[in-house]
């Protein structure tokens, strides 16, 4: 989806916010896949990848009481019209982008449980935000992925399990949603 990185900011802030009593708490943008070879095993894992190529690695830290970190998993678009002026119909694009947000930390640093510490990020999630030549933006949470198990091996390849007891791992899956006009993203004001 067009402007992801600005509106993910935007939800890191709205849970800033919320979660103001955790100053330490480190909220990452949008991620990808960092690969490596180790030994001929090719191992992939999260990170924040520069424009010169640079893969910074994101996952537990002891440092910060929790991290999240957002990956985009797959955009859906829907076409519809509306009336124009002499022009002829525009055509209204839906472009619906599923995320996952994922949060590991340390369960002690939080004081709740992770289920209820998930609940409580789920519940924080802004339902809009804004964006320069979108029509609207909804943002709604689909999901809670509470097995660590299956969050690590979604988002570490190649590695064995290794979250402790002391340490937790969930993630939301959250759909973006924002409509637009067909060709007014890049060359007019909309």
């Amino acid at each position: 989806m067009v402007f992801l990185p600005e509106l993910i900011d935007q939800i890191n802030t709205a849970l800033g916010f919320r979660f103001k009593k955790y100053p330490l708490a480190l909220y990452k943008g949008l991620v990808t896949q960092g690969v490596i070879n180790i030994d001929n095993n090719v191992v992939s894992f999260p990170s924040v990848i520069s424009n010169a190529g640079v893969a910074e690695e994101v996952s537990y830290d002891i440092r910060y009481p929790f991290i999240v970190y957002h990956r985009a998993l797959v955009s859906n678009f829907q076409p519809g019209t509306q009336k124009g002026y002499g022009d002829g119909d525009l055509l209204n694009i839906t472009c619906s982008t599923t995320v996952r947000l994922v949060c590991t930390g340390n369960r002690a640093d939080i004081a709740v449980s992770p289920e209820e510490f998930a609940m409580m990020i789920c519940d924080s999630l802004p339902t809009g935000a804004k964006a320069t030549k979108l029509k609207y933006v909804k943002i709604a949470p689909n999901n809670i992925l509470y097995d660590a198990q299956t969050v690590f091996a979604n988002e570490f390849k190649g590695l064995g399990f290794n979250i402790g007891p002391e340490r937790f791992l969930f993630s939301i899956q959250y759909t973006i949603e924002g409509g637009y006009i067909k060709g007014c993203l890049n060359t007019c004001d909309c």
